[in-house]
């Protein structure tokens, strides 16, 4: 999801503003519960040493099942995905190439991974660079380029009631899988 496509849905600066303090209110106690119990159970495992002390192997297992089958493979193919359109953007390709790229940098990041990790440590770090330079490009861009308010005309309908109470929900969504990566750190959480 694209947090501002969904935010967009909200209709206000006030509220789109809303939607990433919650979110962001919201991560930082998920991150801080997870700290605590990292401290609590320095394991490697996160999640699944949680869940196993809480409510006994079964729920664990399945978990690092939800894990494999579900939600970290989900999350990289969404990546991948979104990779490749993006890639689009600047090299045309047709749909079957889009998924060959899509494919390929999961197969290349794995690769990476599977070399060891300071290779993947000083590729995410790289990427990581990138990504702050690119943010605080677009910030600096953003005053430089654009002077005034946007015209009247541009204002959204916004949604009441029970409608913005959905919209609110569907782009605070996208502000959590904007914030998503604190709970992986605990993976590696092991005292050694």
């Amino acid at each position: 999801p694209v947090p501002g496509e969904r935010t967009r849905g909200v209709a206000s600066a006030h509220a789109a503003l809303a939607v990433w303090i919650v979110g962001g209110l919201l991560s930082l106690m998920g991150a801080l519960s997870f700290a605590e119990l990292a401290a609590m159970m320095p394991q490697a495992g996160g999640q699944y040493i949680y869940l196993r002390e809480a409510y006994g192997p079964l729920v664990s297992f399945l978990c690092g099942w939800q894990f494999l089958l579900a939600s970290q493979t989900a999350g990289i193919s969404v990546l991948a995905v979104g990779f490749a359109l993006y890639l689009n953007e600047f090299i045309a390709l047709t749909p079957w190439e889009q998924k060959g790229a899509a494919a390929a940098s999961i197969v290349l990041f794995t690769y990476i991974n599977y070399i060891g990790v300071k290779e993947g440590g000083r590729v995410q770090s790289l990427l990581t660079g990138l990504k702050v330079a690119a943010i605080i490009a677009l910030i600096l861009l953003g005053y430089a380029l654009v002077h005034g308010m946007p015209p009247a005309g541009a204002a959204l309908a916004a949604p009441t009631g029970r409608g913005f109470l959905s919209a609110f929900g569907v782009a605070l969504v996208s502000a959590f899988w904007a914030y998503e990566g604190w709970n992986n750190c605990t993976f590696a959480a092991g005292g050694g």
